[in-house]
């Protein structure tokens, strides 16, 4: 089940915040939240296939 949340213009210091998660395979290797390197992404991460 994937889930999708968007905020436009809603936070004064953040125009856009979208919120996401994709429960493909529950036991697949994951990174926590983090800040990824060279952009602005807060997210985790697929160890496996180095997506979100």
């Amino acid at each position: 089940m994937c889930i999708v949340a968007l905020a436009w213009h809603v936070l004064d210091d953040m125009p856009l915040c979208l919120i996401s998660n994709r429960d493909e395979f529950y036991h697949r290797p994951t990174a926590l939240l983090h800040q990824w390197e060279h952009t602005p992404i807060i997210a985790g991460q697929d160890l496996q296939s180095g997506g979100t």
